[in-house]
Formats: C-alpha cells, sequence, structure tokens
C-alpha cells in the first residue's frame, strides 16, 4: 500500500481564498481559477431552510462519539495529532472570531428594519447549555453562518465540538416558506446515518417569541475543515492523486448512499464536503437536496431548473428547460471536484456555452478530441470513467455505484475503510 502524505501538515489555521493558485496545465483558455462560495453559506432564496417549531433532539448530543478522543487509525491521515492540537487550542478561532456573529445578528436585525429583539437569550442559554460554549465562527454566507461550540464536563466525561448552523428568513421569502425549507432539510438530513454523511442531531427556534425568522441546526464538527480549504491550503494549490483518488472513493461512497436512499444531493462543491480529524470525507449542506422516488413506487421524479450555489459544479443540463434525473447531477458535480482536486482549478466558470471554457469542452467532445487537461490527470483506468461523468448527455452518465465498481476506483487505496452498508 503507498504511503500517504499527510495534507494537513502545512495548515495550521484555516486558509483563505487565494488568487494566486498555480498555473493551470497545458490548455487554451485558461480555466479560472478554484472558486469559493463558502462552507454552509446560501446566497439564494431557494435555500432557505424554514422554521419549524421542531424542538426535539433526534439523537442525544451528550451520547454522541467525540471524534477528538478516539484511537486514530495508523495511516497517513492518523499523523494529524499535532494539527488537531493547534486546531483546538485556547484561543480556538482558525476561521473568524465571535465578533462576526454579532455583525451578522446585527446586519439581519437591520435587513429586517426592527429594532426589536431578535434572539431568544433563554434560547441561547438551552443551546449553550446543551452544546457548550461558542467558540467562532466557522463559516458565513448570506443567509446562514455556522458557528463551532465546545462542550467540557467532567462527570460523566465528555469534552466535544459542535457545528452550529443558524439560517435566518430571506427579505423576500415569506415566514412560512422559510419555515417549511428549514424543517424539509433538517427531516432529509436527520434520516440520513453513513460514515461519509455529516450527522445532524436536532432543529431548534432561536428568535425571540413568536418571532420564525431564525432557526438552528446542530451538527457534527468536522476538524479537518472543508475540501475547498484542504485544495487552496496545500503547498502545491492541488492533491496528489493519491490522496484526490482517496477522497474521491470517500464521496462515491456517500452518493451511492444517498442515491440508494433515494436522495440527491444537487449542490455538491468542495465547500459542502467536510474532513474528520482522520481525513474522513463527510457530505454536509442538504438545502437543495431532493427526494426522487416516492415510497413505494418504482419510477423517479424528475428535476427541472438550477440548483446549487456554485456554478462551476453545476451541470450543463440544469441551465435548460428539459427535465432530468436528479443522480446524474451529482455525478457530473463529483466528476468537476476530481478535476479540482489534481488541478486546483476549474475547467469553466459555468456549464454554459456563454462561458469560453466550457465552450471549449463542448467543441472538442462534439469533435471527438479529447480535454488536455483531463489527459493529463487521468490513466488508462481512470480515462474512460472521467469522461463519461463529464458527458453532455446526462443519461450516459454512470450511477455512482457503477463508478464505485471500477477497476480505478475499486484499485484505490482508501485511508477510510468501507462502511458496512458499502
Amino acid at each position: 500500500m503507498p504511503i500517504f502524505t499527510n495534507p494537513f501538515q502545512d495548515r495550521t489555521v484555516k486558509q483563505k481564498d487565494s488568487a494566486s493558485l498555480k498555473p493551470p496545465l497545458l490548455h487554451e483558455p485558461v480555466p479560472p481559477v478554484l472558486s469559493r462560495v463558502g462552507r454552509g453559506a446560501s446566497t439564494d432564496a431557494s435555500r432557505r431552510p424554514s422554521v419549524a417549531t421542531v424542538s426535539s433532539i433526534n439523537s442525544n448530543p451528550d451520547t454522541q462519539h467525540n471524534h477528538l478522543n478516539v484511537p486514530r487509525r495508523p495511516s497517513a491521515w492518523g499523523r494529524m495529532s499535532d494539527y488537531v492540537a493547534r486546531r483546538n487550542s485556547t484561543p480556538h478561532g482558525t476561521t473568524a472570531p465571535l465578533h462576526e456573529w454579532d455583525r451578522w445578528v446585527a446586519h439581519t436585525k437591520r435587513t429586517f428594519s426592527t429594532s426589536d429583539e431578535l434572539i431568544d437569550e433563554s434560547r441561547i442559554a438551552a443551546l449553550t447549555k446543551k452544546y457548550g460554549e461558542l467558540c467562532e465562527v466557522s463559516g458565513l454566507g448570506t443567509e446562514s453562518i455556522i458557528l463551532v461550540s465546545h462542550k467540557y464536563q467532567y462527570c460523566p466525561p465528555l469534552d466535544t465540538y459542535y457545528a452550529l448552523k443558524v439560517l435566518r428568513r430571506a427579505p423576500d421569502q415569506s415566514q412560512s416558506d422559510h419555515q417549511n425549507c428549514v424543517t424539509a432539510e433538517f427531516a432529509l438530513a436527520s434520516t440520513l446515518t453513513h460514515k461519509h454523511v455529516v450527522p445532524t442531531y436536532e432543529l431548534l427556534p432561536l428568535g425571540a417569541g413568536n418571532n420564525p425568522d431564525l432557526f438552528v441546526i446542530s451538527m457534527e464538527y468536522c476538524a479537518g475543515g472543508d475540501l475547498h480549504s484542504l485544495i487552496a491550503g496545500s503547498a502545491a494549490h492541488k492533491l496528489p492523486a493519491e490522496q484526490a483518488d482517496c477522497l474521491f472513493k470517500q464521496l462515491l461512497r456517500g452518493l451511492a448512499y444517498l442515491h440508494g436512499k433515494d436522495v440527491a444531493h444537487r449542490a455538491l462543491a468542495p465547500e459542502n464536503l467536510l474532513l474528520t480529524n482522520r481525513g474522513c470525507l463527510k457530505i454536509a449542506d442538504f438545502g437543495h437536496a431532493t427526494c426522487f422516488r416516492v415510497p413505494g413506487q418504482d419510477f423517479v421524479v424528475l428535476s427541472k431548473g438550477k440548483c446549487g450555489i456554485s456554478p462551476p459544479y453545476v451541470s450543463p443540463e440544469q441551465y435548460t428547460d428539459a427535465e432530468f434525473d436528479p443522480r446524474a447531477v451529482d455525478i457530473w458535480a463529483a466528476a468537476v471536484i476530481y478535476v479540482a482536486m489534481r488541478t486546483g482549478r476549474n475547467l469553466w466558470q459555468e456549464a454554459t456555452e456563454g462561458d469560453t471554457g466550457f465552450a471549449q469542452w463542448i467543441k472538442e467532445r462534439k469533435a471527438g478530441k479529447n480535454n488536455a487537461v483531463l489527459d493529463e490527470i487521468s490513466t488508462d483506468l481512470s480515462h474512460d470513467i472521467l469522461y463519461a461523468m463529464l458527458s453532455i448527455d446526462a443519461g450516459a452518465r454512470p450511477t455512482a455505484a457503477q463508478v464505485l465498481s471500477s477497476a480505478w476506483v475499486e484499485g484505490v487505496d482508501c485511508c477510510i475503510p468501507a462502511a458496512i452498508s458499502d
């Protein structure tokens, strides 16, 4: 088995966006650098989760396994104790201090033009009692913010971190729509239990009084940050083949599980792929996810229209009026993510003919020619799989299970063992 180098060895803090990534492989036109929208960020009204009056916890966080204290499996990713210790030392802030939370709340009050109290302090007190003290802002978006909390207690012994995703209503969204969206996101995410999906624990109202504009979803905290930060923060601004292949295999395992549960994510991007301290990749952010099969029925409910908040990963059929199988959307995004891991860049800004990079891709494929970048990063085993995943015809793309069973992916030495259900 090849030895995996530690991709976090040069990252003591989470990296900021970088416009100075290395030049791409020989390819014209120059692909845009790897863009970032933001982990857990929402930038469009359709993304807003809704408000629900749900106050019961799906699983007690006090009984959750503390991933920071788990004995590490010997692997390249297991040599991260120093990194995790630095990341979780005091002060904890590795992305943004808590004053960003105060500014976010102040901006929310200005947006709704209210001088009333926005947050119920008793609910904040109950939240911190259950999940520990707030210690940093881990992600910041237009309509959402990710807070990190740290809970420590002597008896019963507990020392762990949680991610708290606070969602607010968009100015052009009704309270009922917001509540329905949030409820739907939580209802779906809380039913998913897989090694490569972020566990979701609880949905709680946060607004003062009967104000349904703010809700918080509690989740597992992933100490390794997100995949975008890993790529941008690496020394070469891209990942070696063995690391990218390992993470790609984990992503496909997660997708195969989701699709087996009749769920399509529809918004995959490096910002929504999180890493634990051992390098276990977990799919997060199910605000755009859809159930594509009615229980008890065999037919697939087709989707229509564009989802996702990161244009380079949105498949071309989403820009048309045609209906499509939403699973194919995830397959396309997974392939684009693999290219981003290997090159540190996106081949196009969006998959439309008005985009120079994508127009070249279409021209090459129609002429039966290969793409220089894809040929550079692919092998004899991966070549046909990657091209099939990036087929303009959504119906021609392989399923996640088919990619997993290919000679290429089956032969990948993964640092995280497969789940029993895989």
